[in-house]
């Protein structure tokens, strides 16, 4: 016979009382050693969330049976049972807490048609942006009355056009005019480019920041490259001017043949080496001449600025650069040449002691 067995029938050859007596010193052991408090608390924990989680149950479908769906929604979703929680939710049209079971659950793109449901398109828009629905979320911020964040949403769903229209319609001409080109509607995007351009005014002004006139001059540069790639060179070349981008526009006109403007800008642009000959190009050759003086003055080479002068037949100009080099019988001699011999008879009794004769300098005729 085992050991088991043995004791078995030991137990069962004492008295009773003691039986007794051996269950109360088995509790008390398990008592003292903390056992018993184990056992007790998880049996209560186990069985008090089943009772728990069971009533809570039956408490939503009670709720369900009453027509209580708000009620029966909020059971539900303590139960974690969110399809059941949105269907209640529905009946019970509560449809902003059908979009927060979604966006908790992570699906922005169904809280977004529970928003717009709701009435609540501006947050539905968000939504289908974050979902990368683009074009629905453009939708929802046209219904919300949002254009430019409509417009923004147009442009990253593709729609490039659709989105530079609303940003014309609404102000914002330099995002239309970069949605107009991403389009390839070049003519129309540097329109709206050159209405930027025109907002900042007059880029002589004082009263311009510097931001101010370096978003002009941007605008100005995207307006002149869109007409040049809508085959509109003439437009480009005006709003390279407006946009004070003198060599620029010089070079433009150059291109198109137009030496005379070409030459004026180069001018304005301070080259005016390439000035001149532009002038010569557009067969004014007092004009080019005259512009070679200003550069010879700018290189620092007075002399060949007051012959070029001369040979412009600009003699008084001539002899107020030869009276600065401290040449004054040449600029005597100039000022004769000029018409203004009371000038030269002022100079005279201050030149040398040993005067160049007055020699009239050879000067060419104003006529082409």
């Amino acid at each position: 016979m085992d050991s088991s067995a043995l004791a078995i029938a030991f137990l069962e050859s004492l008295h009773p009382r003691l039986h007794l007596l051996l269950y109360l010193l088995a509790f008390w052991l398990l008592y003292r050693t903390r056992i018993l408090h184990a056992i007790l608390h998880t049996a209560d924990v186990v069985l008090g969330r089943r009772l728990s989680k069971a009533a809570t149950l039956a408490s939503a479908q009670y709720a369900e049976v009453i027509g209580e769906w708000a009620r029966a929604g909020e059971l539900h979703q303590e139960l974690w049972n969110h399809h059941r929680a949105i269907e209640c939710f529905e009946l019970a049209e509560d449809y902003e807490r059908c979009a927060e079971i979604c966006v908790a659950l992570g699906r922005n793109d169904y809280a977004a048609e529970w928003l717009e449901l709701a009435g609540d398109p501006r947050r539905a828009g968000d939504l289908f942006d974050e979902a990368f629905l683009f074009d629905k979320a453009a939708g929802a911020y046209l219904d919300a009355g949002a254009h430019l964040r409509a417009a923004a949403a147009f442009v990253r769903s593709g729609a490039y056009a659709r989105a530079a229209e609303l940003y014309s319609e609404h102000g914002a001409f330099e995002l239309a005019g970069e949605a107009f080109e991403n389009a390839e509607q070049f003519e129309q995007a540097a329109e709206c480019f050159e209405k930027t351009l025109a907002e900042a005014g007059d880029l002589h002004s004082l009263t311009l920041t510097t931001a101010q006139r370096q978003s002009a001059a941007r605008a100005s540069l995207r307006a002149a490259e869109c007409y040049q790639r809508a085959g509109k060179p003439a437009r480009a070349l005006d709003v390279l001017a407006k946009g004070q981008h003198h060599d620029l526009a010089a070079n433009v006109a150059e291109r198109l043949g137009d030496y005379r403007e070409a030459a004026r800008l180069y001018q304005d642009s301070g080259n005016w080496k390439k000035a001149a000959s532009m002038y010569t190009l557009a067969r004014e050759p007092l004009a080019a001449l005259r512009v070679e003086a200003e550069y010879h003055l700018e290189m620092g080479r007075p002399r060949a600025s007051a012959e070029c002068l001369l040979q412009a037949g600009d003699p008084e100009r001539a002899a107020e650069v030869f009276q600065s080099l401290g040449e004054i019988r040449r600029a005597a001699e100039c000022y004769i040449a000029g018409g203004v011999p009371e000038r030269a008879g002022e100079l005279l009794p201050h030149a040398d002691n040993n005067p160049r004769p007055l020699i009239r300098p050879p000067i060419r005729a104003t006529t082409r």
